[in-house]
C-alpha cells in the first residue's frame, strides 16, 4: 500500500507518526517529484516503487486532481467525497464513505 499525496514531506511526516509508517510499502510527497496531482507521475511512481503494474492499483481518492492524477496512471478509482462533492467524476467508482470497503471490495473493482 502507497500513500501519494500533493501535501510536502515534512507535514506528511506528522501524518505518518499517527497513522503509522508501517502501513506503506511506499510514500510519495508532493515535493518528491517533478510533477503533481493531476499529473500522473505521483501514481506511476508509487506503483514503480511497490513493483506493481498501475493497472492493478486501486487508488482511494477523495478530489477531483487526485481522480485525475489517479485517472490519468491506469489506476482503478475508488472515490470518496469528502470536502468536494465527486459525484460528476466520470470512470470511477463513487461510495459514500468507505465502511463496507475491505479487501474483497477492492479486489472485485480490478478483476478482469
Amino acid at each position: 500500500m502507497a500513500l501519494v499525496t500533493a501535501t510536502r514531506r515534512h507535514l506528511v511526516e506528522v501524518a505518518l507518526q499517527t497513522i503509522g509508517r508501517s502501513h506503506f510499502g511506499a510514500v510519495v510527497c508532493g515535493d518528491e517529484v517533478d510533477e503533481t496531482k493531476p499529473h500522473p507521475l505521483p501514481y506511476l511512481t508509487a506503483a514503480r516503487l511497490l513493483g506493481v503494474d498501475i493497472k492493478r492499483c486501486v487508488a482511494i481518492e477523495d478530489s477531483p486532481t487526485g481522480v485525475a492524477s489517479a485517472r490519468a496512471a491506469g489506476a482503478v478509482v475508488l472515490a470518496v467525497p469528502c470536502e468536494v462533492d465527486l459525484s460528476g467524476t466520470d470512470g470511477v467508482s463513487l461510495v459514500p464513505s468507505l465502511a463496507g470497503v475491505d479487501v474483497g471490495y477492492l479486489r472485485r473493482l480490478v478483476a478482469p
